[in-house]
């Protein structure tokens, strides 16, 4: 019975996560749960402050149909998450409510080789930072959805390698969770945002997708029949070391001509500072060299925005090399859409045109796939918004009473009821 009393109520959240504001008896009707059932936890999610009534809902005729329904949503306000991008270059915390809104949001560089205990205790700091500046009631807070690049171990939650800067074996949730007190959750950063989409965005009743992220590597999240898909080894999604060009450029993982070596935001810049070393007298190489010793790849973006050809040259190589391993994608698990995000992305049909002759080709058609290609709603909040909903996922929106551990200290529906009375 316990159990059962757990999936009604996750049901219930997720009903009205995805489908909200709705009345009691519109619940029922979704969840096919009796009167009774739907008034019990919805009750108790109301005292909790975790839902919260709206009015009433009258016939839009005005006619007089009984007893006035009366509406019912999440709140907001009502529980809180943290979540955490620890990227490559850069990390980011934000605090986030129950509906995957960023309240607060701070981050911070990183450079290569530094030492992952140093930047834990940063990230930890952040944590802190953004959940007192905040200003919430810190018994409202579920835990912390940390989204890392690189091999992750979600169920240990550990960090298994970062290749470019050497980490292996870094037991993020539990170092995070000792020096916080808050139980930590870790994923791929990709499968994060993927999370994120499903749980928040364009593809929250969508039941195969996939999430294409450009940074500093290239890597997807893939989702079939509403979860995140891993694979055996936790690797699942990693398109960045598809080899496409046989004998190319060295990648950090050992192999040659992966698509991190063409088409991420490094390989963008290196190509375009090789054309400039070749052309001075270009105007790429005239920005380029303004930078002084530390050109970033945003200015190749500037410059293919202005008109240049020789940036415009390597951006239409990066697309077409995306468009080859998205167009894998698409013929292997031929999703229902294929969700874009990064900066890249902001350069419109200078991109998106190339990617979808290519990932969409005549071969993909004849195969009968009518995949989407479309921009994330986030922007790049969806790195945070990964870490929240991941949290949320973990620690509220579980759908398994197995998810809810015993480190969560009792912050089930009814937990924390119990804890704010």
């Amino acid at each position: 019975m316990p159990t059962i009393r757990h999936q009604n109520r996750v049901a219930v959240l997720n009903i009205l996560l995805r489908y909200g504001p709705l009345s009691r008896r519109e619940i029922c009707k979704i969840t096919r749960l009796t009167p009774a059932s739907i008034t019990n936890i919805v009750g108790e999610l109301l005292d909790t402050g975790l839902a919260l009534e709206m009015g009433s809902r009258h016939d839009p005729n005005g006619r007089r149909l009984g007893r006035p329904q009366v509406i019912v949503d999440l709140n907001p306000g009502g529980a809180f998450a943290v979540g955490v991008h620890l990227g490559v270059r850069t990390a980011r915390v934000g605090l986030g409510d129950l509906k995957g809104n960023i309240l607060k949001q701070i981050g911070f560089s990183l450079h290569l080789g530094d030492d992952s205990q140093v930047v834990l205790q940063s990230v930890a700091g952040a944590v802190s930072t953004v959940i007192q500046e905040g200003g919430i009631d810190p018994r409202r807070l579920l835990g912390v959805g940390v989204g890392c690049a690189g091999l992750v171990d979600p169920k240990a939650g550990v960090l298994r390698k970062m290749y470019h800067h050497g980490w292996q074996d870094v037991a993020v949730a539990d170092r995070l969770g000792s020096a916080l007190q808050l139980p930590v959750a870790v994923e791929n950063n990709r499968n994060a945002m993927a999370m994120a989409e499903s749980t928040f965005g364009q593809a929250q009743k969508v039941e195969e997708f996939i999430v294409v992220h450009v940074g500093t590597t290239v890597g997807s999240g893939i989702v079939i029949d509403h979860r995140v898909h891993h694979g055996r080894n936790d690797a699942a999604g990693q398109i960045g070391h598809l080899v496409l060009e046989p004998g190319g450029p060295l990648c950090t993982c050992g192999q040659r001509g992966c698509l991190d070596t063409l088409a991420s935001e490094a390989a963008i810049l290196h190509r375009s500072l090789q054309l400039a070393e070749g052309k001075p007298s270009s105007s790429l190489a005239r920005l380029l060299r303004q930078a002084g010793d530390s050109p970033g790849v945003g200015l190749v973006f500037d410059a293919a925005r202005q008109g240049d050809r020789d940036a415009r040259a390597v951006i239409a190589e990066a697309a077409q090399y995306l468009g080859s391993a998205i167009g894998h994608l698409v013929r292997i698990f031929s999703p229902e859409m294929v969700i874009l995000e990064g900066p890249i992305f902001d350069l419109g049909d200078l991109v998106i045109e190339p990617i979808e002759q290519s990932a969409l080709s005549q071969a993909a058609q004849s195969l009968g796939v009518s995949t989407r290609l479309v921009r994330t709603c986030f922007g790049s909040d969806l790195m945070v918004v990964g870490g929240v909903s991941l949290a949320l996922l973990r620690f509220l929106y579980a759908a398994e009473p197995g998810d809810w551990s015993h480190e969560i200290r009792g912050l089930t529906a009814s937990g924390l009821s119990a804890r704010l009375r």
